[in-house]
């Protein structure tokens, strides 16, 4: 995955790294008593902190569970998780800072689905073959 941003006191291009489960999409998460669970690991790893944000503002280009949230859910969830990283990495808490990288971000998850998706949307089926209310492709 693309690193995105500069970390005070690296190289250009060095980013926000921070461990991922790779795959925050809804059905990957267990809602417990206690909070939310992430329960999916398979493709796990260090990224820049500006991709796991950003997912949810597409909001989860790349799952099939890609749906509108419900109006403010994104800016709480993504608020939630920068209250988190500013405390590894302070300079996050800039509000210029952030949008930059999160800009950045957007453009690596558009075109991620773009690449992915495109080739295969002259067929217009549903993002999961058993799953309903699911979007198709094109949408």
């Amino acid at each position: 995955m693309a690193r995105i941003g500069t970390a005070e006191g690296e190289g250009e291009g060095e980013g926000y790294p921070a461990f991922t489960p790779g795959d925050t999409c809804p059905d990957n998460n267990l809602l417990t008593p206690e909070g939310l669970r992430l329960i999916d690991f398979e493709v796990a790893c260090y990224q820049s902190v500006f991709l796991t944000a950003a997912y949810c503002r597409m909001p989860f280009s790349s799952c099939w569970c890609v749906f509108a949230l419900p109006p403010g859910t994104a800016a709480e969830i993504e608020q939630a998780y920068r209250d988190e990283v500013v405390g590894v990495y302070p300079a996050l808490a800039d509000d210029d800072v952030w949008q930059a990288g999160m800009r950045q971000a957007i453009a690596v998850w558009t075109v991620d689905a773009t690449v992915r998706v495109l080739p295969r949307s002259a067929q217009d089926a549903p993002l999961h073959r058993t799953r309903r209310p699911v979007p198709t492709r094109r949408q």
